[in-house]
């Protein structure tokens, strides 16, 4: 059952969930509670590798280097790098996918990344709800396409 406690009925919602709770907890059942989270959305994923080939022209990098050691590594570690405990191992450290962010991660992500190439490269990336975005979102394409084998 998914509850969804916000506006008018968010007492209720709320009220219903901790009843729902208590009643498996006095069954004895076994339950899991997980908080759903809002996905990124495909918008947000296309505006994010416009941006990453944008920067990996200007800089002359590939787009994966730049997503994977400035986006996530560099600037983003602390949304992407997971550390975890394994038995016999260790502890290990990897990268999370951008496919697992919410919409409010990718878009704290991508604000980090603008800010960076603007004040470390002084690379101006428009912001999604700029007035010339459609402008940006054609220009930016077409350089990707152009210079496709550079990205890759």
């Amino acid at each position: 059952m998914i509850y969804y406690p916000t506006g008018n009925i968010k007492e209720f919602q709320a009220e219903r969930a901790r009843k729902r709770l208590e009643q498996l907890i006095e069954n004895g059942k076994v339950f899991e509670l997980t908080e759903l989270r809002t996905p990124r959305n495909n918008q947000q994923n296309r505006y994010l590798h416009l941006v990453l080939a944008l920067v990996a022209f200007e800089l002359g990098e590939r787009l994966e280097f730049i997503k994977q050691y400035y986006f996530k590594e560099h600037i983003n570690s602390e949304i992407f790098i997971i550390e975890k405990e394994v038995p016999k191992i260790g502890k290990v450290r990897y990268l999370r996918s951008t496919a697992d962010l919410d919409s409010k991660e990718m878009a704290i992500s991508i604000n980090r990344f603008r800010d960076w190439a603007s004040q470390e490269h002084g690379i101006y990336i428009p912001s999604p709800d700029e007035y010339k975005y459609n402008d940006f979102i054609i220009w930016a394409t077409m350089e990707y396409k152009n210079n496709w084998e550079k990205y890759v």
